[in-house]
């Protein structure tokens, strides 16, 4: 389309749109005519240019937009032709006056439709604001208890001499960490590794036993985290049968490493070369495991 057939449609746009809301005007003063002033007919009309004025531009406005949904349907009569100008002319003209009743209510629509609509974003946009603000606090939260945890196992691998106060909170905070997340194995290590250097062995054993039992309650069981927690049961047994000498704590040793190999076989390398397991690794042996 040329500059001069922009034109030509933006004239006939509005003439034919103006046009149409003039008809609408005329219709109005032809009906309070012909059904007088008696009955209050028609009381919403005026006389005055403003109000011809008015119902002219409303016009425009139901000629672009019938433009516009022709525009939409590939359909719109742009060419230059005469039957084409007609044709734009013609609808034009109609739409304005159509416009008058229908705009208004199609204005009222989509000022609803985009007042729910503003809504709705506002809504999604406020909902993802809390999400993120969740998140950044879950991700707060994590950082902190990585943090505690990060410290208590400096602390034991420190050997140093703590206070039954501290060593009171260490436990606190890691039995608290794993009553939230019960499968968190820096925890649960950690707390094992505690109960087990203030000779609380029995209490070290539960804590592993219980990690296990969560990760197999969330069908975990089969990964890294739950083999090292066998090996380390076997270890902590293996430790009760040299103290104690009792044959119930070398089997237990055995059925854990066991069960430790079983999930990562290629542990036995490792199994192997521990010096501390020499009895475990015969006792596999004779039992062909």
């Amino acid at each position: 389309m040329g500059q001069s057939d922009f034109w030509r449609v933006i004239l006939l746009v509005t003439v034919g749109g103006s046009i149409g809301g003039s008809l609408y005007w005329t219709s109005g003063y032809l009906s309070k005519v012909s059904k007088g002033h008696a009955d209050g007919a028609n009381d919403s009309w005026n006389a005055s240019f403003w109000f011809w004025m008015a119902n002219a531009f409303t016009g425009i406005g139901g000629a672009w937009a019938a433009l516009l949904a022709s525009l939409w349907a590939k359909r719109a009569p742009l060419g230059s032709t005469l039957e084409d100008t007609l044709e734009l002319l013609a609808t034009c003209i109609v739409a304005g006056y159509a416009g008058n009743r229908v705009l208004p209510a199609v204005a009222d629509r989509l000022t609803k439709d985009l007042l729910e609509k503003t809504l709705q974003k506002t809504k999604a946009a406020a909902a993802e604001a809390q999400q993120s603000e969740v998140e950044a606090k879950k991700s707060s939260d994590e950082a902190v208890i990585a943090r505690k945890i990060a410290e208590i196992n400096a602390y034991l691998a420190s050997n140093a001499p703590a206070t039954l106060r501290e060593t009171t909170a260490n436990i606190e905070t890691l039995v608290g960490i794993l009553q939230t997340t019960p499968t968190r194995r820096a925890a649960a290590f950690a707390l094992a590794w505690l109960y087990w250097k203030i000779e609380q062995r029995v209490a070290a054993i539960e804590v592993l036993r219980s990690f296990v039992a969560a990760k197999e309650a969330n069908k975990t069981a089969n990964d890294k985290d739950t083999a090292d927690a066998y090996w380390n049961l076997a270890w902590y047994y293996e430790e009760e049968f040299t103290t104690s000498g009792q044959r119930s704590n070398r089997d237990a040793a055995v059925d854990y490493m066991a069960e430790s190999l079983r999930i990562k076989p290629e542990y036995r390398k490792d199994l192997d070369d521990a010096e501390e397991f020499s009895g475990v690794r015969t006792d596999l042996d004779a039992r062909g495991r």
